[in-house]
């Protein structure tokens, strides 16, 4: 979501307005108990910020550098009873984050590279609102570790240098990549003994591989290595005996077709 100005003020995500409209919404629709065992990862939300005018920042423009942009995964945990709802923030600037035909300029294009940091204000706000921001990358949730990844951040390898940094290099049990142009294989799958890696990715198409190994965790391998004769990717270990990831599986009506033969 970037709203017609190519994102949306940061104060407008909590004011009562569309963004937290459509959020309350989206919570009343899966909060019946069927819904109890899902994760929700809802795309991402793009907001900027300028010392000016924190309403309307698309209106105080003299160069890129006035203004501040962010990016955030709104995720929720389905069924009733309980306030699981978090903010999972965004490092790395992506070309295909924003539009060039909009009011905001494309940070990518002027030299911007990173998202800023979020102020603690916003953090407060959203304390207030019983959602979690989640700058590290992970989740906690029904004793699992859950780490999520928004596109450019996992071919940077965000979740893993987080684990290193903030768990000891403890790995997470789940390991989730929402992206529009990214693959599995692209960057480090830190995930413990028969954890699951998935990808929803909507440029491409979803996929899913499983860690079978019980081997002390190696970034340099990866639940998939790219393909011979033409093909985008294969599962690792399939043509050894390694068998350190799992072949894919079907998630959902998503498959990420690999044909050997072909």
């Amino acid at each position: 979501l970037r709203g017609p100005h190519g994102a949306y003020s940061l104060t407008e995500l909590l004011d009562d307005g569309i963004l937290l409209h459509a959020s309350d919404t989206f919570r009343n629709l899966i909060s019946r108990q069927e819904f109890n065992d899902f994760l929700f990862v809802c795309g991402t939300v793009i907001a900027a910020q300028s010392p000016r005018d924190p309403r309307k920042p698309w209106d105080h423009i003299n160069g890129t550098g006035e203004i501040l942009y962010f990016n955030f995964a709104p995720v929720y945990k389905g069924g009733p009873s309980h306030q699981h709802r978090y903010l999972v923030t965004k490092r790395y600037v992506s070309t295909i984050d924003f539009l060039n035909r909009t009011s905001l300029p494309n940070p990518s294009l002027s030299g911007i590279h990173e998202y800023a940091n979020v102020p603690d204000s916003f953090r407060d706000l959203l304390e207030e609102r019983h959602t979690h921001l989640i700058e590290d990358n992970v989740i906690e949730l029904d004793d699992l570790r859950i780490g999520l990844e928004v596109c450019l951040d996992h071919r940077k390898g965000e979740l893993w240098q987080n684990l290193q940094k903030h768990y000891n290099g403890e790995l997470v049990d789940i390991q989730l990549v929402s992206s529009a142009g990214m693959t599995i294989e692209a960057g480090p799958n830190p995930v413990v003994p028969h954890g699951v890696v998935y990808l929803s990715d909507g440029g491409a198409s979803s996929a899913a591989c499983q860690r079978t190994d019980s081997e002390d965790f190696n970034p340099e391998r990866v639940c998939r290595t790219p393909g011979r004769l033409g093909l985008k990717s294969m599962p690792s270990g399939a043509d050894d005996n390694s068998h350190h990831y799992s072949s894919f599986f079907v998630i959902s009506k998503c498959i990420d077709v690999v044909n050997r033969e072909a």
